[in-house]
Formats: structure tokens, sequence, C-alpha cells
């Protein structure tokens, strides 16, 4: 009890901050914010327990789970690449689909999902001044999304079809580097329209099945963005439980230099991540 009242404590101030400092150039904020986002991330489970109680059946089955290795850049026009390397996490609570026979044919999956991606720089970091003056850029880097989505098909023994919309919000650092620019909103929102096909092995076992996930979204706005990926999900237990899972995104939005205070421009931003996913199959 004593530990969610100081999360929310931790978590109400941070939120504060970040409403005071959304504007006003300071360093310390990306880093507030990837803070915020990590303890709602980790706690989220514990405070609705609070609410509602969940087996641990339960929640075998309606949570699904990422943990991997990721690497994202950004690329500004007519500028090098900035390049971070670090570690990926995702929760994904399913809803309708969580009580959703996997041996019905008309099938569905949705979820509310949280990723976040820590990391540091790996390209050299830029510096200004000279001697006891000189500054040099953060390490830190992350990304982070959350969403709703929604897809809803047809399913056999031996093959799958699904289609439906995800509702994303994203925001990514690289160094000093930030996407969206501090003059932009919090997060960009994007809309993609989302295609899902799957295979079987065997018959016998129609939960031991290859899946590949594509999405795709236009934007022209401040806020909304075009968004593209990939997703590749191959089980790793009979009981298709365990997946490896290779994932690529790619998004083209407005960044700023936050280091250089360099005016915002267009940013080619992608990400690649590979690693394990845990939850039965929605």
């Amino acid at each position: 009890m004593l530990i969610q009242l100081t999360t929310k404590v931790v978590v109400a101030v941070l939120y504060l901050q970040l409403a005071c400092e959304r504007n006003s150039n300071q360093s310390s904020y990306k880093v507030k914010k990837s803070i915020l986002f990590l303890l709602f991330f980790c706690s989220i489970g514990a405070i609705a327990q609070e609410y509602i109680y969940i087996s641990a059946e339960g929640i075998r089955k309606v949570l699904r789970v990422d943990l991997g290795y990721t690497q994202w850049s950004m690329q500004q026009q007519d500028s090098a690449t900035r390049m971070a390397r670090g570690i990926h996490l995702l929760n994904e609570v399913k809803i309708i689909s969580a009580f959703w026979k996997t041996d019905w044919a008309v099938t569905t999956h949705d979820a509310f999902y949280m990723s976040l991606d820590m990391g540091v720089l790996a390209n050299e970091r830029h510096s200004k001044g000279i001697g006891a003056t000189m500054e040099r850029e953060s390490k830190f880097s992350t990304s982070i999304a959350m969403g709703y989505l929604l897809m809803t098909g047809y399913r056999t023994e031996k093959w799958g079809a699904l289609a439906g919309i995800d509702f994303r919000f994203w925001s990514s650092q690289v160094g000093d580097l930030t996407m969206p620019n501090l003059s932009g909103p919090l997060f960009y929102f994007s809309r993609p329209i989302l295609g899902r096909v799957e295979y079987a092995f065997s018959r016998n076992n129609p939960d031991f099945r290859l899946i590949l996930t594509g999405w795709h979204a236009s934007g022209n706005s401040e806020k909304r963005m075009p968004y593209q990926g990939l997703r590749l999900e191959l089980p790793l237990s009979s009981g298709g439980r365990t997946w490896l899972c290779a994932t690529y995104t790619k998004q083209t939005a407005l960044s700023e230099d936050v280091f250089y205070f360099t005016p915002a421009s267009e940013t080619v931003f992608s990400q690649w991540m590979i690693g394990v996913r845990i939850g039965q199959l929605p």
C-alpha cells in the first residue's frame, strides 16, 4: 500500500513538472518524461489489483509482454544519422479477445498497450564550449508508444487473416534530438490500418503458428504523421505461449535538436527490435 501511494505521489509530481517544462527547452524534460512513463508502466498492474481481483490464471490469459533488444535512429535532412541502442519493454492487456476462444472461426484481437525503449546514444556526443564551460550532449535515449488496437477476421485450423485499426501515441529521443519538437505536441498520433496473416504448422496444434502483422498510416498535419511497420512472430513453445518476435517500424515527422537549439526539421525515424514475447495467442 505504501509503495503504491509513493508511486502515485511521484507520478503526480513528475507530471506537474513536465507540464511546466514542456516549452522551456530544459534537457531534463525527456528524462523525467521517461521516468514518469516507466513508473506508470511498472505500477499499473499493482494499481489495478487494488480495484479488480485477477487470478494468476487470469493474468496469463489477459497479458502479453515483450522483452528484447532494440536499435532506433533519426536522420534530419542534410544531417548524419543519430542512432541509439537499448532494451525494449512492452505490456499488452487484452480486453475482448481475452474471453474469445481461439477455436472459433470468427476471431478478434484487441488490446491496450504500452511500450518503452531505453538506451544510450551510439554516436559520438556533440559538444559546445571549451574548457570549464564545455557542455556535452546527453547519451540517454528513449522511445515511448501507447494506444489501443482492434482487429477482427477469420481463422481455421491452418490459416488466419485479420484486419483492423490502431490508435497510437508516440514520441522518441536520440541523445538530444527529440521527436516531436518542443513546440509541437507531447506525443504524435497515428491511426494505422492493420493487417495480419497466420499459418499453423500443424492442424493438431493450431496455436503453434507463424504470425505476420503489417500496418500503414498516412498523415500530413502537425499532430498526425505517416507510420509503417512489420512484425513477425515465431512460436517457441508447443502451447503457443512463448514467441520469438521481430519488429521494424518507420515514421517521418518533425524533430528538434535541443542541444544546439536548431530549428525543427523533417526527420526519418526507423527502429527494429528482436526479442521474446510471452502470452497466449489472441
